[in-house]
């Protein structure tokens, strides 16, 4: 089932990580695997599994499958229900390069909470504050950056991906600007 969203904000999301994710991979070394356009094999199973498909190659994918599995993670991700665009932009690219999970986990890291996963009710408010929604973006970004540090030194072979990932980083940290406070 393609999506048929207009969402100016998915698409603008969507637009930010396509491009790091355009293209077809299948490095022995990419803990994720074969991929295409960033979507794994494991995710393409999951999706075609979903919708009462056999599975597929994951690099015979249609644009508009990964369109609406990015689409999906737009959704459970819960970027596209807060109020910061910059926000949801780095919960959207944070949910598709880390998991939701990992996202959960930066966002209560931010918020004191430590050893969760799961979406903390402390960060309603934050969500949905123009301000404190620019704030917390950035420090998920930071977090990003620090978890990559880690993961290379638990995987000295990771090393070759760490410039497009901070690059990655850094453009997400350029993209927005934190607004005043009022």
């Amino acid at each position: 089932m393609a999506t048929s969203t207009t969402d100016e904000r998915f698409l603008l999301a969507f637009g930010f990580t396509m491009r790091w994710e355009k293209g077809m991979v299948d490095d022995p070394d990419d803990l994720g695997g074969r991929t295409k356009d960033g979507i794994t094999q494991a995710t393409y199973d999951k999706y075609r599994t979903s919708l009462g498909k056999p599975t597929l190659d994951v690099f015979l994918a249609s644009s508009d499958e990964i369109r609406d599995i990015y689409y999906r993670i737009w959704k459970t991700s819960r970027a596209a229900y807060v109020k910061n665009s910059y926000l949801a932009i780095v919960m959207f690219d944070t949910a598709v390069n880390f998991g939701t999970g990992r996202l959960n986990e930066f966002i209560a890291t931010a918020h004191g909470l430590i050893g969760t996963s799961k979406w903390p009710v402390e960060a309603r408010g934050t969500v949905h504050d123009d301000h404190k929604g620019a704030i917390l973006a950035r420090q998920i970004i930071a977090m990003r950056m620090e978890h990559r540090g880690r993961r290379i030194l638990a995987s000295p072979n990771q090393v070759k991906f760490l410039r497009g990932w901070l690059n990655r980083d850094k453009a997400l940290l350029n993209w927005g600007s934190i607004p005043p406070v009022k």
